[in-house]
């Protein structure tokens, strides 16, 4: 899947998003992770908390993390 957003040049760009099962390191759990490719030059760290036990399973400057229940 991908989405459209302008990016630091003013430009419309597509971007992309995926959606996969992820396991928490923490309390094993499985979650739905959705990623989406942060637009550069409006990047801010992101988090990878888990839906169940809110324990942080990475970050990144690149990408958004959309975590939910399975």
């Amino acid at each position: 899947m991908s989405f459209w957003a302008f990016n630091e040049n003013g430009d419309y760009q597509e971007y992309d998003s995926s959606t996969s099962k992820v396991t928490c390191n923490h309390c094993g759990k499985e979650y739905r992770q959705t990623v989406e490719e942060q637009i550069p030059g409006f990047r801010d760290k992101s988090y990878d908390i888990c839906p169940y036990c809110k324990q942080e399973n990475g970050s990144s400057m690149e990408v958004d993390y959309y975590n939910q229940k399975l």
